[in-house]
């Protein structure tokens, strides 16, 4: 973690100052949500016009409350970053509509966020930014503004930067910046000194300008406001210039935002534990502590004053409200007054003239301070005592264990003292201690490495989402989405916290809006789930809401009864490999559930890889028939699927190719069967997935995603008739297969909806199409309903839809079941 000095600035007319208008350092405070609890921002606006008095304390509260909202703003850091960004522009286009006695108030934006070391720059309306590091200056601009900036119009063109902070570099913000601000300049004049960044920018620039220096340490996140001291002004000269500091605490703390105001002359400097109890108390407060805005509400202010002529206020900020900021007049002349005790950038201690409240302010400060230390020291002394003990205990236990395991060297040492340890013992103990330290070193490399591997894999990953974001086509922001979403999943290998799962559903929400996912809460369709050892790679279902599901381990078939609220397996049902009659069968590779009436009261039908069919029937013994074979023998069957008057098995081995039909002939299937192609059986038919029928029509999955559609009556079939989709509002478009998919399984379902259903590996999700195929939804289970047993990594193995709007997924062992929408 780093602390941030930082040193805003300005020179007109050749005059310096430190005031600026529009400019914001915010730590995270208390109404922040979790993910932002890192996050360190600086905001500058620079307006393009001079303002009066009014319209700068409406920009000061402008940036106050764009900090707010953007630590109130969950999901990543470029999303909240582009949130505040609108929500400023937004404000400000409120201003210029109401203001109509003077020109809009037009600006380039700022938006800069610290997090450990990844730094994420926003520019608008034609900000600039320079990073400067040991090695090398890197400038980020943003090229699109034309001359308006930031303020005319409700939508706001928001550019992205992402780059690596480490010790000791810098940051200049600023608009504008002069031709002479070349890298070449900059990285010949850099010294690791602010004050000697900043006398560059003055001796390079010839006209006006505002600017922002950040620099970067290794710290706490600390922000340490920096202000000039009254030897600048004296001399211009002076190679070693100084910049008092003032402390705002670190991240932990609350938002922190800075503004200045002037002291009356007739006034003294007043203590800082003086200013702190009248701001907190009811009195009303002198002319030096000057009139505090309301919507400053932070529990300690640190003023210091300078020969300068100014005084600068730190306030730790809790809330944010739309109040007035009373700003005195620039021009006013106010004699020199020496500062409060601080610090310079250099390390050197000024002192204060007033030693008599000095004293009065140290002995205060030094009762609380001994108290505090005296709890330190106490909490320390306990925290080496338990240490101690415990050490004690664990060498004692190690004794023992040792001696019952290693023969002492000497018999005769262990009978003068049964607490010593023999040479062996001991070299065991050496070598024990040096594997453990090893063991402990190892371990904290390869952590720090893999905290690194994580961090660049979620930047990278918000900088897709920033570009996600901005881009108009629909397709484009599927395929960033996709692969943010890919990059952050891959982060979690090396840790999940809070702010990634954020982030993931974040990423998960805007496909689901792009794509029209909907995702429906899911219970477990087996209270307590099934054998871990069972792996369901097909599911059917009846009309009487009966579910099946086939275990691929053991070829065998679970029935599955709906009660309320769930279902309860039916452990008298038999269908799975076995010897029924003269036919042996061998474990199933596939089901189908029979909703059709019929004599033999038949509810499913499987088939093993030989071509013998299994027709299972609740309560009785299945019945098996050997299927006649054609002139070829079988290849590999795949699938089988029954309309109710003819069965149909899809054969699609490399060499012998092919989908079979076979008449029922009152569900006795003694014909021999005919290819449905007749003699042009196509060449793609070969590693075929699945097939589903209904009356008429039968649908076939190809290994490539492609859809073929065969007429049954008319024995013909269309090949990749393709996807009907509607995707970003426009037209029907026809898709030879569903973008980024991976389909394996079709399920045709009866009316009183007839609906084609696809089964997607790749997405986990189920794609409902009508008859027409046209996407009627995409559909996902939400898996946070079930987080327990289910995440993104569980791999969807099955599916079926009931007629009566329930759906039914299979997680391997798992079986859960929803309703449609």
């Amino acid at each position: 973690m780093f602390d941030l000095f930082i040193y805003p600035f300005g020179f007109k007319e050749n005059e310096e100052y430190s005031y600026l208008t529009g400019y914001f350092v915010g730590n995270v405070h208390r109404k922040a949500t979790r993910t932002r609890v890192e996050d360190i921002i600086v905001i500058r606006f620079t307006p393009f016009r001079k303002l009066t008095e009014e319209e700068e304390n409406q920009i000061n509260q402008m940036v106050a409350k764009t900090g707010s909202q953007y630590y109130k703003t969950k999901g990543p850091i470029t999303t909240a970053a582009k949130i505040a960004g609108e929500f400023f522009n937004n404000l400000l286009n409120q201003i210029n509509i109401k203001n109509t006695s003077h020109s809009p108030i037009l600006g380039s934006f700022h938006l800069l966020v610290l997090n450990k070391d990844d730094l994420y720059l926003v520019h608008a309306g034609g900000s600039t930014s320079y990073h400067l590091s040991r090695n090398r200056i890197e400038k980020f601009e943003d090229r699109t503004h034309g001359i308006e900036g930031i303020g005319v119009g409700k939508s706001i063109k928001l550019r992205f930067f992402h780059s690596k902070i480490n010790e000791s570099d810098r940051i200049i913000l600023t608009t504008k910046p002069s031709k002479n601000w070349t890298k070449e300049a900059l990285f010949d004049n850099q010294r690791l000194s602010i004050s000697y960044l900043r006398r560059s920018l003055r001796q390079l620039s010839q006209d006006d300008f505002e600017a922002v220096i950040i620099q970067f340490r290794n710290g706490n996140g600390s922000v340490h406001q920096l202000k000039l001291d009254s030897a600048e002004f004296s001399t211009s000269n002076n190679e070693d210039i100084n910049l008092s500091v003032q402390d705002i605490p670190p991240v932990s703390t609350s938002s922190t935002s800075s503004s200045e105001k002037y002291e009356d002359i007739n006034k003294d400097p007043v203590p800082l534990n003086e200013i702190e109890m009248e701001i907190s108390g009811d009195e009303p407060l002198d002319d030096l502590s000057v009139e505090l805005p309301n919507f400053v509400t932070g529990e300690n202010s640190e003023i210091t004053i300078t020969d300068t002529d100014q005084i600068t206020e730190q306030f730790q900020l809790d809330i944010f409200e739309d109040v007035t900021i009373n700003q005195p007049k620039k021009d006013e002349e106010i004699p020199s007054v020496q500062s409060l005790d601080g610090i310079f950038l250099s390390g050197d201690t000024w002192e204060s003239g007033n030693n008599d409240k000095e004293k009065v302010q140290t002995k205060k400060v030094s009762k609380i301070e001994s108290k505090a230390f005296a709890i330190f020291l106490i909490s320390v002394r306990k925290f080496f005592h338990n240490l101690n003990e415990n050490y004690k205990t664990f060498t004692n236990n190690l004794k023992k264990s040792l001696q019952k395991v290693i023969k002492p060297s000497s018999r005769s040492s262990v009978e003068k003292d049964p607490n010593s340890l023999s040479s062996s013992s001991m070299l065991m103990i050496a070598i024990l201690v040096a594997l453990f330290v090893s063991a402990i070193g190892i371990t904290v490399y390869i952590q720090s490495g893999l905290g690194s591997q994580q961090t660049e894999l979620i930047a990278n990953a918000n900088l897709l989402i920033s570009d996600a974001l901005d881009d108009p086509d629909v397709n484009n922001q599927i395929l960033m989405y996709q692969e943010a979403l890919r990059l952050v999943t891959e982060s979690e290998s090396y840790g999940k916290s809070e702010s990634i799962t954020e982030i993931k559903r974040f990423i998960q929400t805007q496909l689901d809006e792009l794509q029209g996912v909907t995702r429906i809460d899911i219970q477990p369709t087996i209270f307590g789930g099934l054998d871990k050892r069972i792996q369901i790679s097909r599911m059917g279902s009846n009309a009487n809401g009966d579910v099946y599901a086939l275990d691929s381990g053991t070829g065998r078939v679970i029935r599955m009864i709906a009660t309320r609220p769930d279902y309860v397996i039916d452990n008298s049902f038999v269908c799975g490999p076995g010897k029924y009659g003269n036919v042996i069968v061998d474990p199933l590779i596939d089901i189908e559930p029979v909703n059709y009436a019929n004599k033999i009261n038949t509810s499913l039908m499987g088939i093993d890889k030989r071509g013998n069919l299994l027709m299972c029937v609740p309560g009785n013994d299945p019945i098996a028939i050997e299927l006649k074979r054609s002139d070829l023998n079988w290849g590999e069957i795949k699938a089988l699927a029954f309309n109710g008057y003819s069965l149909y098995i899809l054969d699609s081995g490399d060499k012998n190719r092919d989908i079979f039909r076979y008449p029922s002939n009152d569900y006795a299937f003694d014909q021999v069967p005919k290819s449905i192609f007749s003699s042009n059986v196509p060449e793609n038919l070969a590693g075929s997935l699945d097939i589903s029928v209904n009356q008429e029509e039968l649908f076939l999955i190809h290994a490539n995603g492609q859809l073929t559609r065969c007429n049954l009556n008319q024995l013909t079939c269309e090949n990749n008739i393709g996807y009907g989709l509607i995707l970003g509002g426009k037209t029907r478009e026809s898709y030879s297969v569903l973008p980024g998919s991976k389909i394996s399984q079709v399920y045709v379902t009866l009316p009183p909806d007839p609906s084609i259903y696809f089964m997607d590996e790749n997405n986990q999700a189920i794609y409902h199409f009508s008859m027409a195929l046209n996407l009627q939804q995409q559909i996902s289970p939400n898996l946070s309903s079930q987080a327990k047993n289910l995440d993104e990594s569980s791999k969807l193995t099955a599916f079926t839809v009931n007629p009566n709007g329930i759906i039914h997924f299979a997680y391997g062992n798992l079986i859960y079941f929803g309703y449609l929408p």
